[in-house]
């Protein structure tokens, strides 16, 4: 009673997810029902996703790739206007951090998931270090979801999230050549892309484990390049390492890649290239 929003019923349609965004420029919450329900499909659909996503655009289709949103509902709907929403032919690649620090990230998760059940296909996601327990305590979404779903429910809701959070894959390979995560690279050398499709990801991401496996878990989540740096060192984020061009160049040897792209650090342009054109954030 007195729920004026969209009542989602599955398979959703087109209609449906125009009726929600229209619901979340008005600044209203999606209805806690309708939240699980889209919680528990979409998490489904990551569930039965590899961990190394392959995407092969097809012809006269595009895709889109999207760092660190954080909340921003008003960044995601600018996105969308220039760029087109998802469909068939108009892909996208939410490379992580989809919550956290911004006011509507329960918005801006809600809308991603609502389009992931609409084109699975087309909308992928790769997980960042943001979409994990530890960080949600302490950045904003705990607390936002607790407050726009007060009681209990907010609970449920907060533990639902979580799932899907731990269904999603950690990193993907465009056209077999480009290598898309949301951190970066690995402390150890010789790592292959077998090594990665290998990882068992459904869980909280691990730290400061001394597990090959979980280090690379860690490490694709947590790590930054250095244009500036030869070789490896400590992150100061705490977790992850920072690393130079030598280490790109290994990495893209080794698995006969052309380029890296990651997201996770914010950078003025919107964009940036380092490691001689071969990374970009």
């Amino acid at each position: 009673e007195g729920y004026d929003g969209p009542h989602l019923t599955f398979p959703l349609t087109g209609d449906s997810l125009v009726e929600l965004l229209e619901h979340f420029k008005k600044g209203k919450p999606l209805h806690i029902k309708y939240a699980l329900d889209l919680l528990a499909q979409s998490r489904k659909i990551f569930a039965a996703e590899p961990t190394l996503q392959d995407i092969v655009i097809g012809d006269g289709h595009k895709l889109t790739l999207v760092g660190d949103l954080h909340g921003q509902l008003a960044d995601l709907f600018t996105i969308f206007t220039l760029n087109g929403l998802p469909s068939e032919e108009s892909e996208y690649l939410f490379n992580g951090d989809i919550v956290d620090r911004g006011a509507y990230s329960a918005e801006v998760l809600f809308t991603i998931l609502a389009f992931k059940c609409l084109f699975p296909r087309q909308v992928r996601v790769n997980r960042g270090n943001h979409e994990c327990r530890q960080q949600n305590r302490l950045m904003g979404f705990e607390e936002e979801i607790l407050n726009k779903y007060p009681g209990p429910n907010g609970r449920v809701l907060l533990a639902a999230c979580q799932k899907v959070f731990d269904c999603m894959p950690l990193c993907a390979l465009i056209q077999e050549k480009i290598f898309v995560v949301h951190g970066g690279l690995f402390s150890r050398d010789a790592v292959s892309l077998d090594h990665l499709r290998g990882i068992s990801r459904k869980r909280e991401p691990p730290v400061h484990s001394e597990v090959f496996e979980d280090k690379l878990y860690e490490e694709m989540l947590w790590s930054d390049p250095r244009a500036d740096l030869a070789g490896k060192q400590l992150s100061t984020r705490g977790a992850g390492i920072e690393f130079g061009q030598d280490v790109t160049f290994e990495f893209l040897r080794t698995n006969q890649l052309a380029l890296i792209v990651r997201s996770h650090e914010c950078v003025s342009e919107g964009y940036d290239l380092v490691h001689n054109g071969r990374l970009m954030t």
